[in-house]
């Protein structure tokens, strides 16, 4: 079966991107995929997928110009003779491609795949509802918290994000020589959070919480993994706490399994999530997650898991950080509970070959 994937974000490492390219890695035997891309793709994906012989699109934002997006899109659509287009989103905008679909002409499978419980553009999500909820086949969603928002009570499924779990089995001696190779001795502690600088990752507050931290520890480091348009102001506010010294801005990476080996702790704070693939790997490798309670309770897998507030202040997100920093319960992988709880990729892309299957019938 011949598939087009839609990415409506930059094909960046992102959460979003990292799913597509997750399942993409575990179904590409069975399905033949080519790839739309919202205006850039890295470097690490193009030369990934060009290896593999997947054809990619490279259109310009469609925030920029909706009308040429859309007929671009239908041109390809049209054109590629694809059994399903599978298009990934954060809200009802997915309207957009979703008319690029319609204008093709072609009677092809219109998948929408949700993968947040808010956006930033609210109003027009609101606008665009009611012609979204009628203009697809099937909706996904990678979480329950993701369908609840996305589709309400209109029909979808639930296909987990999945992680390839051996990747981020624990290593003590891995964790030895990479805490090594960045200078970091064994008496000190690592604070560890991995996503994008926007309002959505709350990295502020993050900073608010680790000046407190280091006021009860002050032998902790913060690794912030990620780049976005909020990095310099958050680079600002470490200099103007006089914390920049203990505050690490690590960029992107492709070999994230190397910050949980070296972090002792996991923190994340965000505004709203879908699901938060990045603790599932946290915990998959045996570290401990502070969390908003905003991020869907199912992603929880182990028992050193805990969710707070947001009204609660820094200081309280501190105390129960520096609980976890004193803890001396021995370090251990996880990966038989990410297959039990369903967040194993070989599992959930075997789901998504078959929904494939089942939508062609």
């Amino acid at each position: 079966m011949k598939v087009l994937i839609v990415n409506t974000v930059e094909f960046h490492i992102n959460g979003m991107s990292t799913v597509i390219m997750n399942y993409y890695r575990y179904t590409k035997d069975s399905v033949r995929y080519d790839f739309v891309v919202n205006g850039r793709i890295d470097d690490c994906y193009r030369e990934e997928l060009n290896k593999n012989g997947e054809k990619i699109f490279i259109l310009n934002k469609r925030q920029t110009n909706p009308l040429g997006y859309i007929m671009k899109l239908s041109k390809i659509i049209k054109e590629g003779n694809y059994d399903i287009v599978h298009i990934h989103g954060n809200s009802a905008l997915m309207l957009i491609d979703l008319l690029a679909c319609k204008l093709s002409g072609k009677n092809t499978v219109k998948v929408v795949h949700g993968h947040n419980t808010d956006c930033t553009h609210r109003n027009l999500h609101r606008l665009l509802y009611k012609s979204f909820i009628k203009s697809y086949d099937y909706g996904i969603a990678c979480s329950r918290a993701a369908g609840k928002w996305l589709y309400g009570a209109h029909d979808h499924i639930v296909l987990n994000n999945g992680i390839q779990e051996e990747r981020y089995r624990f290593d003590s001696a891995f964790r030895k020589s990479e805490r090594e190779k960045n200078h970091i001795t064994s008496e000190t502690k690592v604070l560890l959070h991995i996503g994008l600088f926007n309002e959505q990752k709350n990295h502020t507050f993050l900073i608010d919480v680790f000046n407190e931290v280091l006021k009860a520890k002050p032998n902790t480091i913060l690794r912030l993994v990620g780049a976005g348009k909020k990095m310099e102001d958050i680079k600002q506010k470490t200099i103007d706490l006089e914390i920049d010294d203990k505050v690490q801005f690590v960029g992107t990476t492709t070999h994230p399994e190397t910050d949980y080996h070296i972090a002792d702790v996991f923190v994340m704070p965000s505004l709203y999530e879908s699901f938060g693939l990045v603790t599932v790997e946290a915990q998959c490798c045996g570290l401990p997650c502070v969390l908003s309670d905003s991020i869907p309770k199912e992603i929880k897998i182990t028992n050193q898991v805990k969710f707070l507030s947001l009204e609660q202040s820094a200081a309280e997100w501190a105390d129960y950080i520096c609980l976890y920093l004193e803890n001396t319960i021995e370090r251990k992988s996880n990966e038989d509970c990410v297959v039990r709880k369903g967040y194993s990729i070989q599992h959930e892309a075997q789901k998504l070959v078959d929904f494939y299957h089942s939508v062609l019938k």
